[in-house]
């Protein structure tokens, strides 16, 4: 966590993005194979300062 603070990112925020992450993971899974990259598919993608921009 202490990257989320070196960041400015709220370490509430960032707990909150991993369990989600962590919940549709064990989802995709549990599907069996091929799952998990229709989850990667439809993920939101990262805007604003998030994002990997210019990077």
């Amino acid at each position: 966590m202490e990257a989320a603070v070196a960041l400015g990112v709220p370490v509430g925020t960032v707990r909150s993005r991993l369990a989600c992450a962590r919940a549709r993971l064990a989802k995709a899974r549990a599907a069996g194979p091929g799952a998990f990259q229709e989850t990667v598919d439809t993920a939101t993608p990262l805007t604003g300062r998030h994002s990997r921009e210019g990077a």
